[in-house]
């Protein structure tokens, strides 16, 4: 009787024991190629790549590059990865032209600061000139390196046809010129840094080499002033623009054009504004002799 009772038991334990190894070998043969694919999907980083066409000379922008995943064991060796300290490109230069979707070598981008930025920044054909500025323009601070301008000559010539006088004119040199640096600064001021922090004392512009002939020819003439231009305007090739003014504006001609129109007068005093119309000189009469002279 006893001896039933073990021998079912055991049975069952067996049976217990058998039922344990066959669902834990199910269980592995369906963790299996899950294991198998986890070990054969290759590691990636994320490299920076090209999102558009990179020539020489362009300075990144925002959507000029991209991070894309990338298999580890072929990433290149100089190549710009994420999380390390070359993935700043941040007023970076494009050196060598980069083509769209490719990966972007540490070697291919010139930083600000870096030896041969301003030449990088320089298109082909073209040459850098420093130019002064006057303290009201250091004192603004309103042009960055990006920014388009015109160049304008103000200067005192003489009237040959009145004998020689004092006469004042402007005109302008060239016109839609690309700045290249403020001072020493060739890229965007720091996050946070007020726009007069640093007083730049010279703006070094982007010429044609005709043009820059023409303009150091002009320092010596007179003030070489900056007009910034707007920062929308149409796109046209650097052929197609204009250059130099043909007339330059002289003091006489405003002068002469207030007197024939009569223009107002804004007088300021205090918040209250008041125009008042300037009346034509009368013309001077000729003085009369006193009598018995």
């Amino acid at each position: 009787m006893w001896l039933r009772r073990i021998l079912v038991l055991l049975l069952a334990i067996a049976a217990a024991g058998g039922t344990t190894l066959y669902v834990r070998s199910l269980i592995e043969r369906e963790r299996a190629p899950e294991a198998t694919a986890q070990e054969r999907r290759p590691a990636v980083r994320e490299v920076l790549v090209a999102a558009r066409e990179l020539p020489a000379g362009k300075l990144l922008g925002e959507g000029d590059v991209r991070w894309q995943p990338w298999p580890e064991a072929l990433v290149g060796e100089g190549w710009i990865v994420k999380g390390e300290a070359a993935a700043e490109t941040s007023g970076a230069v494009v050196r060598t032209p980069v083509a769209r979707g490719s990966p972007v070598p540490a070697d291919a981008l010139v930083h600000p600061g870096e030896r041969g930025f301003l030449a990088a920044v320089l298109r082909p054909g073209h040459v850098a000139l420093t130019l002064p500025v006057d303290d009201a323009f250091a004192e603004a601070a309103l042009v960055r390196p990006g920014d388009h301008v015109d160049v304008l000559l103000a200067q005192d010539v003489g009237d040959v046809e009145r004998g020689g006088g004092s006469r004042r004119a402007a005109e302008l040199l060239v016109a839609d010129v690309r700045v290249l640096a403020i001072g020493g600064r060739l890229g965007p001021s720091a996050e946070g840094e007020p726009a007069g922090a640093h007083r730049a004392r010279s703006a070094t512009l982007e010429f044609t080499p005709e043009d820059a002939r023409r303009v150091a020819l002009a320092m010596d003439l007179g003030r070489i002033l900056l007009a910034l231009r707007p920062l929308a305007r149409p796109e046209m090739p650097a052929s197609d623009r204009p250059t130099a003014a043909s007339d330059p504006v002289t003091f006489e001609d405003q002068a002469s054009a207030a007197r024939r129109h009569g223009g107002p007068v804004l007088v300021f005093r205090g918040s209250e504004v008041e125009a008042v119309r300037a009346r034509p000189a009368a013309p001077s009469r000729p003085s009369r002799p006193e009598p018995g002279r």
